[in-house]
């Protein structure tokens, strides 16, 4: 298939987006639906699972707050006249979401059920008859682990970068596209972090590991955001692979160019989480399907939210 053709399927795309239902005197898309809703089911489970939670009210508390500010945000975006200004308010404001709910989920994650590490290993010890994370030990070296923690670390800037390329050459629909595909994924990592809570290799199992990861500083920055930023669990879907899988299809889909450009970086990613340390084979691969089923399942989604629109446009007309 041309490139001519493969852009006008992504422009279908994007004219799909863009219908709003309006509450309160406030147009809402469809991503401002889903991040509200988890905002709110998020808040419900800190307070339905209060006796296991640390300062329950406090963090239903956060979420209502960032609710009443997200939803500020879509109130003042129509006004933006600036386009990096509004490039700035829709992209900020959903990405700082992003971010909130995947480190507010760490507080849920044991209410269910006990770590599931144990399980993951023995499968894929039946599969691969060895434990993939420690099998990669024998392959690690300096300029290796730079490379691997530089594609695991420069990713953080593909998120933004991305959103900018899409949506400065393609508009708002195309970015709505990519936003609500990533929100998507996100929700859906958030989920899987609380009905199959898995601690992640390095956390599960660390005197397991004889090697060290030694690099430059890309190796430190890894390590960095390891110690600052992750915690024991949000590992099944890898949020890394999952998100990395939407960015990379998604420049398929509007920046051919780039696509070609962050291959070799994209494909890294995906080995990184594990040689990493960061997560098990079975939590990179289950990352990938489901980017990929986001990709396939969101326009759909999309349309469905379209007729609502229109049913109640109709409803609302005298």
């Amino acid at each position: 298939m041309s490139d001519a053709a493969e852009r006008l399927r992504g422009k279908d795309v994007a004219r799909l987006y863009g219908r709003t239902i309006r509450l309160l005197g406030i147009d809402f898309q469809i991503m401002d639906a889903f991040l509200l809703g988890g905002l709110a089911v998020q808040a419900a489970l800190f307070l339905l699972f209060f006796r296991r939670i640390d300062q329950p009210l406090l963090s239903a508390a956060k979420n209502a707050g960032l609710a009443a500010l997200y939803i500020a945000a879509v109130f003042v975006l129509p006004k933006a006249k600036s386009q990096i200004l509004y490039f700035l308010l829709r992209t900020g404001s959903a990405q700082l979401l992003f971010a909130y709910l995947f480190d507010a989920v760490r507080s849920l994650q044991m209410v269910l059920f006990p770590w599931q590490d144990r399980a993951v290993m023995a499968a894929e010890k039946a599969v691969f008859g060895l434990e993939p994370t420690i099998w990669l030990e024998r392959f690690i070296s300096v300029p290796l682990t730079e490379w691997m923690m530089f594609s695991y670390v420069i990713y953080v800037l593909f998120y933004p970068l991305t959103a900018a390329l899409i949506f400065f050459k393609h508009g708002k629909g195309a970015l709505e596209d990519y936003l609500f595909t990533l929100a998507v994924v996100n929700l859906a990592c958030d989920i899987g972090f609380i009905l199959f809570p898995v601690a992640s290799p390095f956390w599960y199992m660390p005197e397991a590991y004889s090697v060290p990861l030694k690099g430059g500083l890309f190796t430190r920055l890894g390590e960095l955001i390891r110690a600052k930023a992750h915690f024991a669990g949000g590992s099944i879907p890898s949020p890394h692979c999952s998100v990395g899988t939407v960015i990379w299809m998604m420049s398929f889909r509007y920046v051919r160019r780039w696509f070609y450009l962050i291959a070799p970086v994209m494909l890294t990613l995906y080995v990184s989480t594990v040689y990493g340390r960061y997560h098990y084979v079975t939590d990179s691969i289950a990352g990938i399907i489901l980017g990929l089923a986001a990709m396939m399942a969101c326009p759909s989604m999309v349309r469905a939210w379209n007729r609502r629109a229109e049913q109640r446009r109709v409803l609302e007309v005298p």
